[in-house]
C-alpha cells in the first residue's frame, strides 16, 4: 500500500498564509469600525435601559471577542505556515539526497 503523498506549492501556501493573516487584521478593523458603529447606532431606533445595557456589555465583551476571532484565524494561519515550512525542509532534504556522478 502506498503512502498518501503530500505536495505543498510553496510560493502559493505563503502567499496563503499571508492572505489569511491580512483578513485578521482586517476583520479586527471591521469590528472596531464598522460593526462599533452599527451597534452605536442603534441608539437612533432603541433607548432605555435594555439599549444601555446592551451597549454595555457590547463594549465590555468587544475586546474578548476580537482577540477570541484573532487568535483563531490566526491559529490556523500558523498551521498553515508550519506545513508549508515542512514540505520546504523536506524538499530541501531531498534535494541533498540527490548523488549526481
Amino acid at each position: 500500500m502506498l503512502a498518501d503523498v503530500v505536495r505543498i506549492a510553496l510560493d502559493e501556501g505563503q502567499r496563503a498564509v499571508t492572505d489569511i493573516r491580512t483578513k485578521a487584521d482586517e476583520i479586527i478593523q471591521y469590528i472596531d469600525s464598522q460593526l462599533s458603529q452599527l451597534i452605536t447606532n442603534f441608539s437612533g431606533w432603541w433607548e432605555g435601559d435594555a439599549y444601555n445595557a446592551f451597549l454595555e456589555d457590547w463594549n465590555a465583551t468587544k475586546a474578548v471577542f476580537r482577540s477570541k476571532i484573532y487568535d483563531e484565524i490566526i491559529a490556523y494561519s500558523n498551521n498553515l505556515d508550519t506545513a508549508v515550512k515542512s514540505q520546504s525542509e523536506q524538499d530541501i532534504s531531498n534535494a541533498g539526497a540527490i548523488k549526481i556522478n
